[in-house]
C-alpha cells in the first residue's frame, strides 16, 4: 500500500509518500476467505458458497429462461467404506471423488460438498442429454476406481440424481428436492446409476 501526501513548506509543496508491504495481510484474508467458501479436505465450494451461487445461476436461469440441471451425487456404502478400510483411505475416496468430478464437470459449472460423502453440482446452460452425459462420465470414471487393504478389494461407485429447475418458478428448493427423490430411486433400483427426476 502507498499512502501519499501533500505537505506545504517554505511557499513550495512537497509529496510524503509511506509504502507498507501488505503481504502477510493478503495472504491472512485469502485463507480466511478460503475457510468460509471451501470444504477443508476436499477442496471445492462448501455447502453454503455452493447453494449461494446456485442460487444466483437460479436467478439467472429464470430471467433469461436458461435450463439449468441439479446433480446429487451420494457415493455408494460409505459407511462401509470407512468401517473396512479406515477413514483415511475414506477421506482419499472423498478427494479422488471431488478431483473426478472437477475434471467431469464444465468451466462455467457449480461443484460443492453438500457434508458427509454428499456432493452437488449444478450444470448450467445445458440440456437433459447434455446433463445425463456428465451425470454419466462422472459415474463411469468413479466406478473404474478401486481401493484395497490386505486381501481386500473393494470398487467404488456413486448414485446420481438429476432434477431440472423450471425457469418459470426458478425454483432451487423444488430442484434440490427433486434432485435428492431421483437419488434416493437410484440407490432403490441397485446404485452406482444416474436416475433423472420425472417431472
Amino acid at each position: 500500500e502507498v499512502f501519499v501526501a501533500r505537505v506545504k513548506k517554505d511557499d513550495a509543496y512537497w509529496a510524503v509518500a509511506a509504502v507498507m508491504d501488505i503481504t502477510d495481510r493478503k495472504v491472512k484474508e485469502e485463507k480466511l476467505v478460503m475457510l468460509a467458501t471451501m470444504d477443508g479436505l476436499t477442496g471445492v465450494f462448501n455447502r453454503r458458497h455452493f447453494l449461494l451461487l446456485a442460487e444466483q445461476e437460479a436467478a439467472r436461469s429464470k430471467r433469461y429462461n436458461k435450463d439449468l440441471f441439479f446433480l446429487m451425487f451420494d457415493l455408494d456404502l460409505f459407511k462401509e467404506i470407512n468401517d473396512t478400510f479406515g477413514h483415511e483411505t475414506g477421506d482419499r475416496v472423498l478427494q479422488d471423488f471431488a478431483a473426478i468430478c472437477t475434471e467431469g464437470l464444465r468451466r462455467a459449472d457449480i461443484f460443492g460438498r453438500m457434508g458427509g460423502e454428499e456432493f452437488a453440482a449444478i450444470v448450467v446452460e445445458a440440456n437433459e442429454e447434455e446433463a445425463m452425459a456428465v451425470a454419466e462420465r462422472i459415474r463411469k470414471n468413479f466406478a473404474e476406481k478401486t481401493i484395497s487393504r490386505d486381501e481386500t478389494e473393494r470398487h467404488l461407485s456413486v448414485s446420481i440424481g438429476i432434477s431440472r429447475l423450471n425457469p418459470k418458478t426458478g425454483s432451487l428448493e423444488a430442484a434440490y428436492a427433486h434432485a435428492d427423490k431421483a437419488l434416493y430411486e437410484a440407490k432403490e433400483q441397485g446404485r452406482n446409476r444416474v436416475v433423472m427426476a420425472s417431472r
